[in-house]
């Protein structure tokens, strides 16, 4: 059965998925959310981030998270929130999360469970649940979200409660669930940035539903948020 990402990112929520496709250790994904201290001089560039990649950030943005993940096959990642303050970067926030099943790829492509690598803004917010305070355009939907929960431990679980919608290839200022792909040459699309399930996702990056419904109230449309994505050696440089 062909399922677009953008209607499962979760591998879990996938009616009929073998559970041995579930990575495992999935039930430890994204814990210990923390509070970095503030540094002592300033930054006026996020660390370990390589010139290809930053030139991509734009000048304007002053909220970047990234994604490092930890190996080029592996689904699990660390995130990081930096908010930028006169021209000087701070690390705000720093949780687990997950990725794709079978990693990264600057190449993804649909049903790879690969994870693109790139620089993408971030703009459209939805999901099964009222809007948790974020003042992105949010797009609400009980129903058109819901529909790929599945059940784990007699409790039903929903991927979907909050999502951001990653800006690779994909139509900027339409709801998450608006499935046009602009480019029609990169076959792939529907990504999103969404509540962590049983493990990793099918492209998406996904961290603990406190931390993404955290993420959606701290992300400001004025502040041009993007996210920069890819395995931590990869982005490096």
């Amino acid at each position: 059965m062909e399922i677009s990402r953008n209607a499962a990112c979760s591998l879990a929520a996938i009616v009929g998925l073998p559970l041995a496709v579930v990575v495992p250790g999935a039930a430890a994904a994204a814990v210990g959310d923390t509070a970095p201290t503030t540094p002592t001089t300033c930054l006026t560039s996020v660390p370990s981030i390589g010139p290809s990649y930053a030139k991509k950030v734009s000048d304007k943005t002053s909220q970047l998270v990234v994604v490092r993940g930890k190996k080029k096959k592996s689904s699990y990642n660390k995130v990081e929130y930096w908010e930028r303050d006169a021209g000087c970067w701070s690390l705000v926030k720093l949780v687990s999360g997950r990725n794709g099943a079978a990693g990264w790829s600057k190449k993804a492509t649909d049903g790879s469970l690969l994870s693109p690598v790139g620089v993408f803004s971030l703009t459209d917010a939805g999901g099964r649940l009222p809007n948790p305070g974020t003042t992105l355009p949010y797009h609400y939907g009980p129903q058109a979200y819901s529909k790929f929960g599945y059940r784990m431990n007699n409790k039903t679980v929903q991927v979907f409660d909050y999502v951001v919608a990653i800006n690779f290839n994909r139509n900027i200022g339409k709801p998450p669930r608006d499935e046009g792909r602009p480019n029609p040459k990169i076959r792939d699309g529907g990504i999103w940035f969404h509540v962590s399930g049983a493990g990793a996702t099918r492209g998406c990056v996904s961290v603990k539903e406190a931390s993404m419904a955290w993420t959606l109230r701290w992300l400001k449309p004025g502040k041009q948020p993007m996210i920069v994505m890819g395995p931590k050696t990869t982005i490096k440089g």
